[in-house]
């Protein structure tokens, strides 16, 4: 079977390191993004092969609702997760894409994951 390819867009090192850890260690194949224009780029090179994408919402550069705005005007069935510690005011309310908030434990950021994947 094949592996199952996650884009991660996070502007904390640490948080991208991690969370590509955790889903690497559950055999998912990850893709890392630092900001949000990398995430774009990565999502074009990569489209046929990206199942989910995991964004942060507030990022340098480009943010994570704008990235999933630009996804979802390409492609309106790409699976997205919002992952953020801050929501700003107003943006959480019109977004359709599920928020998982910092700080979470693995198994929540997995279950999400898989739930969402309908693994």
């Amino acid at each position: 079977m094949a592996k199952v390819t996650i884009l991660i867009a996070e502007d904390d090192p640490e948080i991208l390191a991690l969370t590509s850890l955790n889903l690497s260690s559950e055999g998912y194949q990850t893709l890392e993004a630092a900001n949000g224009r990398e995430a774009l780029e990565l999502y074009n090179q990569h489209r046929q092969e990206i199942r989910l994408v995991l964004l942060d919402l507030v990022m340098p550069v480009m943010g994570g609702q704008e990235v999933a705005e630009t996804i979802r005007r390409s492609d309106s069935d790409t699976k997205i997760l919002f992952v953020s510690g801050f929501v700003p005011a107003g943006s959480g309310s019109d977004l359709k894409e599920p928020i998982l908030r910092k700080p979470y434990r693995a198994s929540m950021l997995l279950d999400s994951v898989a739930e969402l994947l309908g693994d």
